[in-house]
């Protein structure tokens, strides 16, 4: 198991991931933060985890483009869908389908993955080991305002600015940028 620490228009971020005969796969992805509390937090998810200064190139140059702004999709044949629960990737396919510059209900995103709990659908949501391969900061409350996120309201509000989606003076997402 292996670490990458790179740098972002948002901050650090890293990649846990393990070398395969073809591939290097992402067992976890963390969102940005300084590059102290990142560092502590691959330590407390992957103690064992060696760090690299090379390696995941593709995945790192995805998510930093990401980060710069450009509307791309990252492949989930970069990451270990076998960390995730049948029922979490139900959620986490089912967020998937969100295109960029819109943003979906705790709600009709469980109706969606076919549960009727939009707090389990969140649940699924707030542990994804994926963020950015699986847009999650698309997941809102029904009355449009925010909810949570791994990397904060204030991150996630900035990454769905970047992707598009505008907000009223009162930090709700706009009707058009809602799907419903």
């Amino acid at each position: 198991m292996y670490f990458r620490v790179f740098e972002t228009a948002f901050g650090f971020s890293a990649i846990i991931y393990k070398e395969t005969k073809d591939a290097e796969i992402a067992k976890e992805i963390l969102l940005p933060r300084d590059i102290r509390a990142i560092r502590s937090k691959v330590r407390a998810l992957s103690p064992e985890a060696k760090e690299t200064v090379t390696g995941a190139e593709l995945l790192v140059s995805l998510i930093t483009r990401f980060f710069d702004g450009e509307g791309i999709e990252i492949p989930w044949s970069l990451v270990d869908r076998s960390v995730c629960s049948d029922f979490q990737l139900r959620v986490l396919d089912a967020e998937c389908t969100v295109p960029r510059g819109k943003a979906i209900s705790y709600s009709e995103l469980a109706r969606r993955a076919n549960t009727k709990s939009a707090r389990a659908a969140g649940s699924a949501l707030a542990r994804n080991p994926f963020p950015i391969v699986v847009p999650c900061h698309r997941a809102i409350r029904s009355d449009r305002s925010l909810g949570g996120y791994q990397g904060g309201r204030a991150m996630k509000k900035r990454i769905l600015i970047m992707e598009g989606v505008c907000f009223d003076e009162n930090g709700r997402v706009l009707p058009d940028s809602f799907i419903r």
